[in-house]
C-alpha cells in the first residue's frame, strides 16, 4: 500500500505543479523524490506533459529512480538511456520516465536531441543539480542550447551553494535559461564578488548573497528538515584520541617536513596539496609508500582509530553501524579488527535494511547520493573525515532521512591535535573538497601552532 505524502512532499508537488521553472532546495531526507513523482503523474494525467527526463549521478539514475518509482509509482514506464533498449524506448517514445546520468549528458545530446524536430519528453529534472554548479562544465554547455525544447525544468538538491552563492548560477541558468542571473558567469561574479590581486579566488560582496537569493526567491523552494513534523533529530559527537607519543613525533615531523621514515620505508608529500591526504592518512593508521620498484603499498602506523571504533561498536551492541571511510587501506584493517564488519555492496541493500549486517565500511562518494539505508540504522561513523561539506551531508542522509524512526548519531573519531581539528572546523565553515584543500591546509598551520 502506498502512503499518502507527508506536508512537506505536499508542498514541493504542488510548487513543482505551480512552477515550470524552479529549484526545489529540500535537506537530504524530506522526501523529495515521491514529491516530484507525485507531480510527474498528476501533470501526465492532465496531458500537460508527454513525458520526463531524469539527470542524475550514476547511481541515482541507474539505481535509486526506478527503485523508487516502483515503490511510489509503479504505474510509471521507466527507461535508462544508457541502455540499447532505452535508447530504442526513446526513439519509439515507448516509455513515460527517462534516465541519464550526468557524465553521459554530452553523448545523449548527440544521440538524442541533435537534429531532431520531436521528442518524447518535455519535463526535465535535474537530481542532484549542484552537480552541475561548473560554469565551464563541457556536459552542461553542449545542453543548453536544447533547453528550449523541455516546456518545465526542476532542479532537485539538498546542497545548492556547498561552496558559496557563486554556485547558483549555473545552476539557476540551467533552469531558467539566465533570465534571473545572467548568461555570463563572468558579468555575474563582477557583479556580486570581489577578486584577489591574482584572480584565483573571489569572495562575496556584502550583501550579495542576499541579492542573489532575492534574484530567484519567486522560483525556489527551500525545505529544511527541522522546520517539518517528523523531522529525524541529529546528534554529532566527537570522539577525541590521543595518538601514542612515538607517533605524534612522526606526525609532527611530518608536518614539517613533507616527509617521515616509518619501519624503514619513507612516506613522502610532494605537494602541500597532498600534505593534507598524507596527514589524514597517518591519523587513519596507516599511510601508502613507493616501494623500491615503484609500486604503491602500505605502511602500518598505528590502531588507535580501529581500537576506538571497536570500542565504539562494543558500546552501541553491536547494533547496525555505518561507518564511512576516505582510503582503500583502511577497510582491510577494519575488518580485522572487526570480523564482522563488511564492506558496502550495492546488492546487499535489503540485507543492511534488515538489520542482518552489523557494521558496513563505504567512501561517502560510494553512496553519497540518494540511497536510502535507514532501515534499522540510526548510528554513522566518520572514521576518517572528508572535508566536502557536501559529501558529509549526503553521507549522513543515507541514515537521517524520512522514514528515520529513532534520533539518529552521527560519531567522528578525530585524532588530537591533528589534521582532523583542521577539516572538522572546514566543515563547520561548509566548505567543499573545491576550495577547502587550502582551507583545510589553513587549518592545519592552526592547529600546528596551537600544539
Amino acid at each position: 500500500m502506498i502512503q499518502p505524502p507527508l506536508p512537506q512532499q505536499e508542498v514541493m508537488t504542488n510548487y513543482t505543479l505551480e512552477h515550470e521553472e524552479c529549484g526545489i532546495f529540500a535537506h537530504p531526507g524530506t522526501g523529495k523524490t515521491k514529491a516530484i513523482l507525485d507531480a510527474i503523474t498528476f501533470l501526465l494525467s492532465d496531458l500537460a506533459i508527454k513525458g520526463v527526463l531524469i539527470v542524475a549521478p550514476l547511481r541515482v539514475a541507474t539505481l535509486t529512480w526506478p527503485n523508487e518509482i516502483e515503490l511510489w509509482a509503479p504505474h510509471l514506464s521507466v527507461a535508462n538511456l544508457r541502455t540499447p533498449e532505452g535508447l530504442k524506448a526513446w526513439d519509439e517514445g515507448a516509455a513515460e520516465v527517462f534516465t541519464i546520468n550526468y557524465d553521459m549528458l554530452d553523448k545523449f545530446v548527440d544521440r538524442c536531441l541533435k537534429k531532431r524536430k520531436r521528442i518524447p519528453v518535455d519535463m526535465v529534472v535535474w537530481d542532484e543539480i549542484s552537480k552541475a554548479k561548473s560554469h565551464t562544465s563541457k556536459r552542461i554547455k553542449a545542453f543548453l542550447p536544447y533547453r528550449k525544447m523541455f516546456s518545465r525544468h526542476v532542479g532537485l538538491t539538498g546542497t545548492p551553494q556547498p561552496n558559496s552563492a557563486l554556485d547558483l548560477f549555473a545552476q539557476i541558468r540551467l533552469l531558467d535559461g539566465g533570465v534571473r542571473l545572467g548568461t555570463s558567469y563572468t558579468n555575474f561574479r563582477d557583479r556580486y564578488a570581489t577578486g584577489d590581486f591574482m584572480g584565483w579566488s573571489y569572495e562575496l560582496n556584502e550583501g550579495s548573497e542576499e541579492a542573489i537569493r532575492d534574484k530567484i526567491k519567486d522560483m525556489c523552494l527551500v525545505i529544511r528538515r527541522e522546520d517539518w513534523a517528523g523531522a529525524v533529530d541529529i546528534t554529532y559527537e566527537d570522539i577525541d584520541i590521543a595518538l601514542p607519543p612515538a607517533v605524534m613525533k612522526d606526525y609532527k615531523k611530518m608536518e614539517k617536513d613533507f616527509l617521515v621514515e616509518i619501519a624503514r620505508k619513507e612516506v613522502v608529500a610532494l605537494t602541500a596539496a597532498t600534505l593534507v591526504q598524507k596527514l589524514l592518512q597517518f591519523t587513519s593508521g596507516a599511510s601508502y609508500f613507493i616501494d623500491d620498484t615503484g609500486n604503491r603499498d602500505v605502511v602500518k602506523i598505528h590502531d588507535a582509530k580501529t581500537s576506538a571504533l571497536l570500542k565504539l561498536h562494543e558500546s552501541l551492541g553491536r547494533k547496525p553501524l555505518l561507518v564511512f571511510t576516505q582510503f582503500k587501506h583502511e577497510v582491510p584493517r577494519i575488518m580485522e579488527a572487526m570480523p564482522w564488519a563488511q564492506e558496502f555492496d550495492e546488492n546487499r541493500m535489503q540485507e543492511w535494511n534488515d538489520g542482518k549486517i552489523p557494521l558496513w565500511i563505504c567512501h561517502p562518494k560510494s553512496m553519497a547520493h540518494g540511497l536510502s539505508l535507514q532501515g534499522t540504522c540510526h548510528h554513522v561513523c566518520w572514521f576518517s573525515l572528508t572535508y566536502s561539506n557536501e559529501d558529509f551531508i549526503q553521507g549522513n542522509a543515507r541514515i537521517a532521512r524520512t522514514g528515520q524512526k529513532n534520533p539518529v548519531t552521527v560519531y567522528r573519531l578525530l585524532a588530537n591535535k591533528t589534521v582532523d581539528w583542521a577539516v572538522s572546523e572546514t566543515l563547520r565553515r561548509k566548505e567543499t573538497s573545491q576550495s577547502a584543500l587550502m582551507e583545510t591546509l589553513r587549518f592545519v598551520r592552526k592547529v600546528a601552532e596551537a600544539s
